[in-house]
């Protein structure tokens, strides 16, 4: 496991240290969570601007959507105690989804941070999970059960107060996940399944909670350069003026004006139609309208 996390890492570096500018990671922390200074410390490590925003747990809801619809960043996070007095998923929906670099929402360019981890995990340790019979005891969230679903996975999910023995009955692999409630207990559990930790107290293997982790923040911070490479104008200007210079027939000059026009229409396929304009407008171009 130790192999393949700095495998991980060294490819996400590479990315980090080609670019002109840093990626940058925004961390919506309402409260207080465990998990923000482990991935600040990763995103030092690896290159990345780590931003903490944090509000306390009475703030107003519209105070948090309306800070995060400012934010300039690459990606952005929102960790919140499981205990949270505020509609998450109005939290979640006021990030674009080309930011959402945590998969909160499972859709778009990144899925779920946590679900990519444990899948990752899995593979890591040589298990195929097509087919399997996954059961989660805890806050799993639609997300995570989907991408297990989507594998080819049957997934059953129980809840705090669930007769634990029964829910497990016939399971491949049982997943504990924060703030489960209940205490899980080997012989609850079929004998053969494989049994993983994902943060909940009450679970007596330990082992895989820190692995698991690590794995998620890498996930995270991997999206975050895959959204900087794709979207931030920067890299877009300059991925573009090379693709122009390569592009062109050998011996033929290279026409400046064109050049900037191949640039403007990228950055309008990537990021849209005004920040094509405000291009052009910074170079003293008209913007060429392409005929459909």
């Amino acid at each position: 496991m130790r192999q393949f996390i700095d495998a991980w890492k060294y490819r996400i570096t590479n990315v980090t240290k080609n670019a002109k500018i840093m990626p940058v990671l925004a961390i919506i922390e309402i409260g207080s969570h465990g998990m923000t200074a482990k991935i600040v410390q990763d995103c030092e490590e690896l290159g990345i601007v780590a931003d903490i925003y944090n509000f306390p747990e009475y703030t107003t809801l519209t105070k948090i959507t309306k800070k995060i619809k400012r934010i300039k960043a690459d990606g952005i996070i929102v960790l919140a105690p499981h205990l949270c007095n505020l509609d998450i998923d109005e939290v979640y929906d006021s990030i674009q989804l080309r930011k959402d670099v945590g998969g909160l929402k499972n859709t778009g360019m990144f899925k779920n941070s946590m679900a990519q981890g444990l899948i990752k995990y899995l593979e890591e340790i040589g298990i195929n999970i097509n087919q399997k019979k996954i059961v989660i005891f805890g806050r799993a969230g639609r997300p995570v059960v989907e991408s297990f679903a989507d594998l080819g996975c049957t997934v059953t999910v129980g809840g705090s107060h669930c007769n634990v023995r029964e829910v497990a009955e016939g399971a491949d692999i049982v997943i504990g996940m924060p703030w489960y409630a209940q205490e899980i207990r080997d012989e609850d559990l079929p004998e053969n399944c494989l049994k993983i930790n994902c943060g909940t107290r009450l679970m007596e293997h330990k082992d895989d909670l820190e692995a698991i982790g690590t794995l998620q923040r890498l996930q995270i911070i991997q999206n975050v350069c895959k959204a900087f490479m794709k979207y931030n104008p920067h890299e877009i200007i300059t991925r573009s003026e090379n693709d122009y210079d390569r592009l062109r027939k050998d011996g033929e000059p290279i026409d400046d004006y064109m050049k900037k026009q191949y640039v403007a229409a990228m950055l309008e396929l990537s990021l849209g139609e005004q920040i094509a304009e405000e291009y052009c407008e910074d170079y003293g171009i008209e913007r060429f309208k392409w005929s459909s």
